[in-house]
């Protein structure tokens, strides 16, 4: 990620989880303070360039929504997901299991979304 465009949040992928940190006031506009999915529960990741188009969120159900941040709980056309996101930003994107993972999405900025793509095992 190039100077000027601070990730949102931290991603650990650790044996038998992936783990999603918001950094800062993201924490509070996100409405969580880590994110915790099973590495089952990940069924693909990917990197985004426009992750709104793709998965159209249209109702904010718990967050925060500025214009350019889309942060917390969201419904939309794909199902239920979790953003981090400044809007112009490329994104990891997970694709989740909601049986396991509770929901179908996770949306963040992160400093090494290619990396984590990669230690998924998805395309990026």
């Amino acid at each position: 990620m190039s100077a000027g465009q601070a990730a949102c949040a931290d991603v650990t992928v650790t044996g038998d989880e992936v783990v999603i940190t918001p950094r800062g006031w993201w924490k509070v506009s996100s409405m969580r303070g880590r994110v915790r999915v099973p590495r089952d529960a990940v069924r693909g990741a990917r990197l985004s360039q426009d992750p709104v188009a793709e998965l159209r969120p249209r109702w904010r159900t718990l967050g925060t929504y500025l214009f350019v941040i889309r942060a917390g709980y969201w419904r939309g056309r794909s199902g239920s997901s979790w953003w981090c996101y400044r809007t112009g930003r490329p994104a990891l994107v997970l694709d989740l299991d909601p049986e396991l993972a509770g929901l179908d999405e996770i949306v963040a900025v992160t400093d090494d979304a290619p990396g984590t793509v990669a230690a998924l095992g998805g395309t990026a």
